[in-house]
């Protein structure tokens, strides 16, 4: 189940959108001992389901400074991408102050340092996330066995618990730092060793769910809000497991019914007690979902959850067929040129790539897939995707793949094992960086549908596994009903 875990931070690391303008969190910093090819900007992972912009793109001044504004309304987990990803933590009010020595970067903790009005935790969650993962992701072996009943299994989960907070608590005096650091931390450790635990069964579907309920989650506790991040990402788990014993969810599947099971998942989360763990529960979903609209603002308890939420709804849907111009600026964009030859590629600099695109495809619809290498759902779409191309074999659609995030010899491997078919592009760190904010990209996995006058239809389009779904919208697309 440690690999579960890592998904789910990872997927969540992947989360990315575009550029913060408001703020009440500022971060500034510099990067220092920068190679001459370094990356001339960085993201910063927001990973909150209040903003349209789950990743800020910045750039670097030529010293290697930044400056930018998050918007947190609850205490949360954060990263920086920049030739790797570190976590950072921060509460509104905060202003952190952070020097990068892209020198040490990988090697050593102390790479990252900080100043100004910086709250310890996001020292504590910085170095222990570096120097304790051992600890974080330490598992018994007794929390592999899903079917014990569920007593028992907690009291294997409580000692297992007990045990990491006794070394946080070692840690936490060895570095000096406060009881609310060492509360924060050992409250990450709890959701992060109770999302280990997905595969619990139990002896009944009854106990499965009941073990998310337990006393030592607190689940209605307000200071959880002090990290939502690990909060949601437990609740998030929690309506996992009700969907998977969801009898009606479960024949909407079989039918292949994408927006009915939307509509289900978000039914079944309105289904528990009003509380503040259905708010969250809320939001987690629509950081997932986005196409699914906000429920009306009776349903939630914390009036500001309702707000942003909202906020965000209406801002991705004026953002869903907005024209986004991206210039490639000094750099370039690879091109491979199909036909056989694995040497085949040609590099690209243009003002404005998507109407590169349409030009160089006129009077056709572009289904745009925007993945990486190292994605697992990118590669379960990647296994149907044969039906989608041979469904449009005879009409006017073009399928284009665009890498961001990927070693471009992943790339090239993946381009000679003939996995990836369409039109094909490979972006550079700095690129990926760029196009990510650019289009407020959420995920990997995402796709968008450019029309054949090429304006966008949708940047937001379904996935190939969701084939009926992604039929219509191309079919209409097309024109045709």
């Amino acid at each position: 189940m440690k690999q579960i875990g890592l998904l789910i931070l990872l997927f969540l690391l992947c989360a990315v959108g575009g550029m913060a303008q408001k703020g009440n969190i500022i971060i500034t910093g510099q990067v220092v001992n920068r190679q001459a090819d370094a990356p001339r900007s960085l993201n910063i992972n927001v990973n909150d389901s209040f903003s349209a912009d789950a990743r800020i793109n910045v750039p670097l001044d030529d010293d290697g400074r930044f400056r930018a504004n998050l918007d947190f309304p609850f205490g949360h987990d954060f990263s920086i991408d920049y030739d790797g990803i570190f976590m950072l933590y921060a509460s509104p009010g905060d202003s952190l102050h952070i020097t990068i020595d892209a020198g040490r970067l990988n090697k050593d903790v102390d790479a990252i340092t900080f100043s100004g009005r910086v709250d310890e935790r996001c020292i504590a969650c910085n170095r222990f996330s570096k120097e304790m993962s051992d600890v974080i992701y330490w598992r018994p072996d007794s929390l592999q066995r899903y079917d014990l009943p569920l007593d028992e299994y907690m009291q294997c989960f409580n000692r297992a618990y007990h045990s990491i907070c006794d070394t946080v608590a070692r840690y936490a005096k060895a570095n000096g730092f406060s009881e609310q650091t060492r509360k924060f931390l050992c409250t990450d450790v709890l959701f992060a060793l109770s999302n280990d635990c997905l595969g619990y069964q139990g002896r009944t579907p009854q106990e499965s769910v009941a073990f998310f309920h337990q006393p030592v989650f607190r689940l209605n506790d307000p200071d959880n809000l002090s990290n939502y991040l690990m909060y949601s990402i437990h609740l998030g788990v929690y309506h996992f497991k009700l969907c998977e014993q969801d009898s009606v969810l479960a024949r909407l599947m079989k039918a292949k019914d994408s927006e009915a099971i939307e509509r289900r998942q978000m039914e079944i989360i309105l289904e528990q007690p009003k509380s503040i763990s259905r708010d969250v529960m809320l939001s987690h979903y629509f950081e997932q979902q986005r196409r699914v609209p906000v429920p009306d603002s009776t349903a939630f308890t914390l009036p500001v959850i309702w707000q942003r939420l909202e906020e965000v709804s209406r801002e991705l849907q004026q953002r869903d067929t907005a024209y986004v111009h991206f210039s490639c600026g000094s750099d370039s964009i690879i091109r491979h040129d199909a036909g056989g030859e694995a040497a085949a590629y040609t590099t690209i600099c243009t003002d404005d790539f998507f109407r590169y695109l349409s030009k160089r495809h006129p009077g056709k619809v572009l289904y745009i897939d925007i993945f990486s290498t190292w994605c697992g759902p990118c590669r379960e779409d990647r296994k149907v995707m044969p039906e989608l191309h041979a469904q449009f074999s005879e009409k006017d659609v073009v399928f284009v793949n665009l890498s961001l995030k990927s070693k471009r010899k992943a790339w090239a491997e993946m381009l000679k094992g003939g996995e990836l078919k369409g039109e094909n592009y490979w972006f550079n760190e700095e690129l990926s960086n760029r196009l990510m904010s650019a289009i407020s990209l959420h995920g990997f996995p995402t796709y968008m549908l450019l029309g054949s006058d090429g304006r966008f239809l949708t940047r937001n389009a379904s996935r190939p596994i969701e084939h009926e779904k992604t039929v219509r919208a191309i079919l209409r697309a097309l024109g045709i009903k």
